[in-house]
């Protein structure tokens, strides 16, 4: 149970969460009312991942689904699994100076050797990586929120009362197709949505407290934690393993997808997958999340309703 809500918690770890953009835009800038929407999206995703329990595996979540909406699932994967290939060789290039379109090259070198490998070698890595990952984040979160500096909060705003939903429509598709290859465990719902609660807490609550200070900061946590402390290089690591895993998900849905729709080898497929998504990886970051997150968004709002609403037929 424990390794399957790793892998789950894992999967929604990824570049914006770990260095606060994704916190800040889906949750801080909306005040009080974001940091209840953290609580919100954290009961919406143990709700969703309790529903798994109803499906075999992820394709029959996609039966009946508009076979435009599965291409675009399944381009969501892509998409997102190049994004973080572009996120890698950023951070890498602004902490190390090193060229990023090796670190591309070696990332999804990398990222589709442990995606061939299957399941079981992603939630064995998974549970290695993800609950130190978790413990950092706590830390780095306690540590900023007694730091003495000066109380900046936003003002709330009821916009944010949508924001959990599609914060969870973004992250869920590619949760769910490697989740759902195994078993449903009695308590990994709870379990999953307490470790993601915690975790976005941890970061959502000093962002908050100091909004003033990081509002237009492109790395929001990193930007309030002081340099050259071990701390913080171990907070790098914990964005560098985010940015990772969210790959590995992202790689392993769409190739799972595409091997069950072609019949093709899953080495092949995979390959594939990691030569599309690296090509698209030059595009960059922002262009990325500006030209294809919206429209993943609104796909994602219709495999979340369908999930929620499924009812108990066979199970």
């Amino acid at each position: 149970m424990i390794r399957l809500a790793a892998l789950f918690v894992c999967t929604v770890l990824g570049a914006g969460f770990a260095t606060g953009q994704e916190i800040m835009r889906y949750f801080t800038d909306y005040g009080i009312v974001g940091l209840l929407g953290v609580l919100v999206s954290s009961a919406v995703f143990g709700l969703c991942l309790y529903k798994t329990k109803y499906y075999n595996n992820f394709g029959e979540i996609l039966d009946d689904m508009p076979f435009c909406a599965e291409v675009v699932i399944f381009l969501s994967f892509i998409i997102f699994y190049s994004a973080m290939i572009s996120a890698m060789g950023e951070i890498v290039w602004e902490l190390f100076g090193v060229n990023k379109v090796l670190t591309g090259v070696l990332m999804a070198f990398l990222v589709c050797t442990l995606t061939i490998m299957g399941a079981e070698n992603i939630i064995a890595f998974s549970e290695i990586i993800c609950l130190p990952m978790i413990v950092i984040t706590v830390i780095v979160g306690i540590k900023l929120m007694l730091m003495p500096m000066e109380f900046r909060p936003p003002a709330s705003s009821v916009k944010g009362a949508f924001s959990p939903f599609i914060y969870v429509s973004y992250n869920l598709a590619s949760s769910l197709a490697v989740v759902t290859e195994h078993k449903y465990k009695k308590g990994m719902a709870t379990f999953s949505a307490i470790l993601i609660g915690i975790t976005a807490l941890a970061i959502a609550i000093p962002l908050y407290k100091y909004y003033g200070f990081v509002k237009s900061c492109p790395l929001p946590v990193l930007s309030l934690l002081p340099q050259g402390e071990l701390l913080t290089y171990l907070y790098i690591f914990t964005i560098g393993g985010a940015v990772f895993t969210t790959a590995v998900s992202n790689s392993y849905s769409a190739s799972q997808y595409l091997e069950n729709k072609t019949g093709k080898n899953r080495a092949v497929v995979c390959v594939t997958v990691a030569l599309l998504s690296l090509l698209l990886s030059f595009i960059g970051f922002e262009n990325i999340v500006a030209r294809g997150y919206f429209v993943f968004g609104l796909t994602g709002l219709l495999l979340m309703f369908k999930v929620l609403f499924k009812k108990r037929t066979n199970w």
